[in-house]
């Protein structure tokens, strides 16, 4: 993968996380800004959520990347030369060589970071903000953004994917498929469009919620 592309995948990666951490960090003060309290919210014996609750569906994608990785991982290990090519130059040449067992359990140990990371976000939002639910007021909810933050994490999970598929493909067959350079800008674009897109629609949201206070 050429160094630049690195580059603006982790740029990218490191700016959404803290777009997403400095707006949900705001929306929590000013939840905090308001103390009158309730009996609807307040009761702890209502049986009602007070406040977010973790969501599989805030991590499912970069779960089903993880566990995905594994069984491909598994089907192919049989059919892989003890050495397989996962970096080709400009005409489809292997440039790169590296022992199977050893890119795999990189390529999948690498995938599993991902996932946990993106547990490791939505687990502490969830605690940040039942720390911080205190009014009785109706809230913005938090739920789209912890949805964006965790799912940033498939943009090097999918780069990630194709170096392990153009490997195993490679390996298997002798065809070098795709270009994983043309792959990452690709996933750089348009997870970058999407991103913005959904943040923007998030703080569209929170901005239409607490005007209405």
């Amino acid at each position: 993968m050429p160094t630049a592309s690195i580059i603006v995948i982790v740029i990218v990666f490191v700016a959404g996380l803290v777009s997403g951490g400095l707006f949900i960090s705001w929306t929590l003060r000013r939840r905090n800004l308001v103390q009158t309290p309730t009996p609807a919210v307040l009761s702890r014996d209502s049986g009602k959520p007070q406040g977010l609750v973790f969501r599989i569906s805030y991590v499912i994608m970069p779960v089903i990347l993880s566990a995905a990785s594994i069984v491909a991982s598994v089907a192919f290990a049989a059919y892989l030369p003890s050495q397989i090519a996962f970096r080709f130059d400009s005409n489809g040449i292997p440039a790169m060589y590296m022992s199977k067992y050893a890119f795999i359990i990189i390529m999948v140990t690498a995938q599993a970071l991902c996932a946990a990371a993106a547990c490791g976000i939505a687990g502490i939002v969830v605690r940040m903000e039942k720390s911080s639910f205190r009014t009785g007021i109706p809230q913005f909810p938090l739920g789209g953004m912890v949805s964006l933050m965790c799912n940033m994490i498939l943009l090097p999970q999918l780069i990630l994917a194709c170096i392990m598929a153009d490997a195993f493909i490679y390996g298997t067959w002798s065809r070098h498929v795709f270009p994983v350079g043309v792959f990452s800008i690709l996933t750089i674009a348009i997870g970058s469009g999407v991103i913005i897109t959904v943040f923007i629609r998030v703080l569209t949201k929170a901005r239409d919620a607490f005007n209405k206070r």
